[in-house]
């Protein structure tokens, strides 16, 4: 079978396209690793059956956080050497394709596959510097890899427009198809909302930038409980979420939940919500993991401000979109909402479940892998 190094800087906790993106390579012919870095109380070696897990154990983990790059420094060089002769090096992100390139020194037959999880040189909290460095050298790099893989339509129109690419794809962070969902009020019991309140539900990170905030303030200015936020997830912002859900009578907070459980608990809610803020390219150009839960979970959608994420929920009538990022735009969408019948979305929602689904991203991404497999050397 052909080896695969997955590379990923992080210790491979929860990231759920890492995981589809394994188990599918497992199950197929391929016998692929994940290449994580350990931090934190959490086991080195794991064995998932159809793919491996190896967190690797930095000796200059020690070292304070402004010699950092010290420590990226040996994991690149760690990862290279010990994987060297796999036939393929999957590297997720900008920050683990030099582990690839690294490693064809070694082996130049290797075959590296750039999985860009964003608009790399796009994203928030860049420093003009580093934009520059990573427009510089991706341009560069990504010459010498075999297949280019990216998350969203309009950025694979921008990777194409500056690098040409060759071969690329997009492979949609989808969820397994649901042929149908229980619609359970798991939701409704635990926080005793009434039949007659409709649930908008904000699933994923709670972070900067995500929405958090503005989506508090917009449903604390509401002048009836008919619409209540529910929150589901965890992160930096928790502690202003759950304050939120102590002084207010609509608003709720849900610890998250397995992966494996996270389409039947947001299938309980009646509208789901798309709020990053529109601070960066990244951002505007997303099509996040909670876009395609929601389809999957056959729940309408309301989004503001982002690009691809509103031509989707407008071109298949499949929810609520506006321009309007604002507090009352965010209360103007709650109030369309509220007019409607979560049940009116059905068939559209339906429709679309069997377009976007892992199933076939996961053809998607057998294809790319047999095309690089083909390629010369």
């Amino acid at each position: 079978m052909k080896k695969v190094a997955i590379l990923v800087l992080n210790n491979f906790t929860n990231d759920s396209r890492v995981l589809k993106i394994a188990r599918s390579l497992g199950a197929n012919g391929y016998e692929p690793i994940v290449v994580a870095m350990k931090k934190g109380e959490v086991i080195e070696r794991e064995d998932e059956g159809v793919f491996k897990v190896h967190r690797v154990q930095l000796s200059t983990m020690f070292l304070p956080r402004f010699l950092n790059p010290v420590k990226y420094i040996e994991w690149v060089w760690r990862g290279a050497r010990t994987y060297r002769k796999f036939e393929f090096f999957h590297c997720c992100d900008f920050e683990a394709l030099p582990v690839g390139l690294v490693a064809r020194w070694f082996n130049p037959k290797l075959k590296i596959v750039y999985d860009a999880h964003e608009y790399e040189a796009e994203r928030l909290g860049l420093t003009p510097f580093a934009k520059k460095f990573i427009k510089f050298f991706e341009k560069r790099w990504i010459k010498r890899t075999s297949a280019v893989i990216t998350v969203s339509r309009g950025i694979e129109k921008e990777y194409e427009r500056q690098f040409s690419l060759p071969v690329h794809n997009v492979i949609f962070n989808a969820p397994a198809f649901k042929k149908s969902v229980e619609k359970s009020h798991g939701l409704r019991k635990t926080f005793n909302i009434r039949q007659d309140q409709k649930i908008f539900l904000y699933s994923g990170r709670i972070a900067m930038g995500r929405g958090v905030e503005i989506l508090i303030e917009a449903f604390s200015q509401r002048n009836t409980d008919s619409a209540v936020l529910v929150f589901l997830g965890s992160g930096p912002l928790l502690d202003k979420v759950e304050k939120a859900a102590a002084e207010s009578s609509n608003i709720f907070y849900h610890p998250p939940v397995p992966y494996e459980e996270v389409v039947s608990t947001v299938a309980q809610a009646d509208y789901g919500l798309l709020s990053p803020e529109n601070l960066c390219l990244n951002y505007y150009y997303c099509m996040p993991n909670k876009l395609f839960e929601y389809i999957q979970a056959g729940i309408p959608i309301l989004v503001a401000d982002l690009k691809d994420c509103q031509e989707l929920v407008e071109s298949e009538s499949i929810g609520f979109a506006s321009d309007d990022y604002s507090v009352k735009g965010w209360n103007d969408l709650v109030d369309r909402a509220l007019k409607s019948n979560p049940e009116d979305f059905s068939e559209e929602l339906r429709k679309v479940a069997k377009e976007f689904n892992w199933e076939i991203e996961e053809k998607k991404l057998l294809d790319l892998y047999a095309s690089a497999k083909e390629q010369k050397d």
